[in-house]
Parts: C-alpha cells; structure tokens; sequence
C-alpha cells in the first residue's frame, strides 16, 4: 500500500513523463489538454454517431460507440492536475465533503447505497458492456461519465481560464452528481477515479456514508443505507488494446467516406488515437500506469471485478455475469445476513441434489421394497396413460386417492420417482368428508379422506406445421 507521500512522489514523476509535453504537442492524444491551451473561440463541427449496420474488422468493434465528435472525446488525461498541482485526498474530499453540507445540509447527503465505479483499458468495450451491467445490477439511471462533467459550466470555466481540471474540481463534481435524486437506487460511475487522489477519495466516501449510518441509526426522521461499493475494470493487453483502437480508426474513416461519397449521413471525428500505432499505445500506457495503478490501492477494500474482455461481447457478458453473482455478505446488514445465513444457498442446494436423489432410489429399493414396488405400479398403471394422452400439452395434473400414498414415505417415492425419469412434479392435496354412519344420538359420523392432485410438467415435443397452399 502506498502511503501518500510515495503516491505524491509516484505522481510527480508520471505527471512530468507524460502531462507536460502536451503544453507543447497540439496533435498529441489528448483533446482536452490541446483545446485548453487554444483560443476559447477555436471549434469543429459537429459529427454524428456510428452507423451501426457497418461491420469494422474487429468483431468487437462492430459494437463499439464510435465517437461523436471532439467534444465527447475522452481520455484518462482528462482530469490530471496541472503541473505540479499534486493534491492530498484527504484534503481534497473534506473541501468538497463541506461544500456538499452547506449546500445540502448534513441529512440531505443521501449517496446511492450502490454504485459501481467502471473503468476501462481503451479498446476494452466499456461502452458496450456498460448497458448489459446495469441490466444486471438492476440500475435504471443513466451512468454518470465523468468525460461529461468535464463539459459543465463549473468545469469548463477552469479551462477558459488555461487550467486543467484538477482533482478537487473532479472530486466535487462527482459528488454533486451523485447527490442527484435519480440515482438513489444505484448508479454506474464511468471513466472514475484516473488518479491515486481520485482513488483514495472513493475510500473516504465509504467511510463517510458508514459514518452516517451509525450517525443516524434509531432516528426517526432520517436513515441511511449501507453502502455497497464495486469496482469493474475492463482489462485487455496492450496489443489487443492496440488493434482494437486503430480498427475503430478504420471503420470511423470508412463511414466517413461513405457519407462524402452518397452525402448521407453525417460525419465523425476521429481520435488522433485511433489513426497512429504509437498514440494509441501511448493512451494505452496512460491508462495502465495511472488508472490501473489507483485501483490497486483500493482493491481490497471493495468487491473487485476484474474481467478479461479479451473475447467477443457475449463471453464477456458471461465473465461480468459470473462476477456479479448476488454476494448477500457484502449487501445486507451484518445482523439480517446472519439471520438468513441460516438457510442454505440454492447452489448449495443444487450441487449435491442428483447423489441425494439416487442415495434416496437405491435405499427406498433396499429397505422399502414392497412399498416402492407398490407405488411403481400405482404410477404405472393409474398415471402414465394419462400423461401419454397429454404429451403435446406438456402437462398432466392427476388427482389420486389409492390408499398407497397413506404410507408416510410413498408420496416422496412418487415424487422423487418422476424427478429420476425428468419429468417436474409438484404435490397437493385437499380433504373430502364422506358420511360414514349415524350414531346412536342421530349425529352424521363424516370419514375424512384425502385427494392427492399432482401436477407434472414435462418438455413438450416440438411440432412442424405445414401451411398448405389451395390452388383454385
């Protein structure tokens, strides 16, 4: 774990490597620093998003987002401090911490109870994946990318003044925004944290929130929920990353000429990135030593979720699945979860339900023998006829009152008996009242008996049907 001071030094080091030439480099990677040091009054038109029936080279890349034009390019370099304009987090996010108070007021800092801190190597499909996540979370508000809080009015006054947006501007900004009310349930924070500042500060946020859990617990007019932090990134080697950038490259340029070509459509601006070999590694590197690097720190903090997207959409939409299996450990309440502990999991369940189910058979056979022949051939003869007749349905619901289900452990024969031969079978039973006799007072003596109603479902076979032409 880095202390402070090294990250400070670390950072230092990074910042005069990568940040400074750029005062100097008006094509080099990053638009953002470029557009900083030009004249406020200098832009380009507007361009369109992709076409989405183009098929670039990379399958991946068929379902990236393109990007629409210069001011929705963004890159990790984005939100650096100027030069040597090293920050301490704890600093950082008290100043902004007490700006949201008095703003708000100290019971309105209602942050969602979960939020997913999403990044990505470039190439990697975050803009792809990000809708699947929040299908998956059950997230409903729009993500908040920080590449658009840097075009807020607040953000893009420090860049008319010649700055770059520092850390405590980011830091600020992205706690306002989580404090909006549509993202109360969860939100997905995209492109946060790029610096070890940043990164930091999503631990102070925690802490700050479990605070105030305990702050206000027992209170009647204010709870707070326990917060439920996960970090994603989207990993993909350096070379991957590589042609990957420079294929979104070529399919920006191809639907650019189509557009020259037919004067159909509008055109799209291209990452100077996405045309040269070194930049896009060179933004590849950025990402790795600054981005990556911060989560290390916080990693063991929260639920990390490193996914390999090395492979096309619907094997990585396979590994985020695996990874956000419902964790009931890290969610509820320690008091609720050990409550619910107690009930075992359906995967628990599930894993050693076949050699249950045959340990169950052979010892019926074994130790019950007459029984288990008796209700074989209840089945056989009073059941399986009418599921034959309702084959094409898929269904059968029998009603039974043979005496053999009167045995303690026959109904569970049955059952387990249709589970073995594939079929679902679910038991009911109802009470019926028959007079059996009148007493020597006149009174009506009822027998109770009881019907026995399964229902058993069983896949249906598939049918062609065949239209027939009429010819007249």
């Amino acid at each position: 774990m880095y202390t402070v001071r090294h990250q400070t030094k670390r950072f230092l080091a990074l910042w005069t490597r990568n940040c400074r030439p750029l005062r100097f480099a008006p094509n080099i990677y990053n638009p953002i620093i470029t557009r900083s040091f030009s004249s406020p009054t200098t832009s380009r038109a507007t361009d369109a998003s992709a076409d989405e029936d183009s098929v670039p080279v990379h399958p991946f890349i068929s379902k990236i987002k393109p990007p629409k034009g210069e001011n929705d390019i963004a890159d990790e370099s984005e939100i650096m401090p100027t030069s040597g304009d090293v920050e301490d987090p704890h600093l950082v996010f008290e100043i902004a911490w007490n700006n949201l108070v008095n703003m708000h007021g100290d019971e309105n800092m209602t942050f969602p109870k979960d939020i997913m801190w999403l990044s990505g190597a470039p190439g990697a499909g975050k803009g792809v994946m990000t809708d699947f996540i929040m299908k998956t979370r059950g997230i409903t508000a729009k993500p908040i990318e920080t590449s658009s809080l840097l075009k807020s009015p607040e953000a893009e006054a420090i860049k008319a003044r010649g700055d770059l947006v520092a850390d405590r501007h980011v830091v600020q900004l992205v706690l306002q925004k989580l404090l909006e009310p549509q993202y109360a349930s969860g939100v997905i924070v995209d492109g946060f944290p790029r610096t070890p500042v940043q990164a930091e500060c999503i631990k102070l946020l925690y802490d700050k929130m479990r605070d105030y859990v305990r702050k206000y617990e027992g209170s009647e007019t204010k709870h707070f929920r326990r917060p439920i932090f996960h970090i994603m990134v989207l990993f993909v080697e350096e070379d991957v990353s590589v042609v990957r950038q420079l294929s979104r490259g070529d399919f920006v340029r191809k639907h650019n000429k189509r557009v020259q070509d037919t004067g159909i459509g509008r055109t799209m601006t291209v990452r100077s990135t996405d045309s040269d070999a070194e930049l896009a590694r060179g933004r590849y590197r950025q990402f790795k030593e600054l981005v990556y690097e911060s989560l290390q720190n916080i990693k063991e903090k929260f639920a990390f979720h490193f996914i390999d997207a090395d492979a096309l959409p619907e094997m990585v939409q396979q590994r985020i699945l695996k990874e956000l299996e419902y964790q009931s450990s890290l969610e509820l309440h320690q008091i609720t979860f050990e409550k619910v502990r107690r009930l075992s999991l359906a995967s628990e369940v599930i894993e050693n339900s076949r050699y249950e189910l045959v340990r169950r058979l052979d010892r019926y056979s074994r130790e019950k023998s007459d029984l288990f022949d008796r209700v074989i051939n209840h089945l056989l003869n009073d059941f399986f006829g009418i599921i034959r007749l309702q084959a094409l349905s898929g269904k059968a619901i029998i009603r039974s009152e043979n005496p053999v289900f009167e045995e303690p452990e026959a109904l569970n024969m049955a059952l387990d008996l249709f589970t073995e031969r594939g079929y679902t079978a679910v038991l009911d039973f109802h009470k019926r009242r028959h007079p059996q006799r009148i007493d020597e007072h006149g009174l009506v003596i009822l027998r109770e008996q009881r019907i026995f109603e399964f229902h058993i479902e069983f896949p249906r076979p598939t049918i062609r049907h065949t239209k027939k032409s009429m010819t007249n």
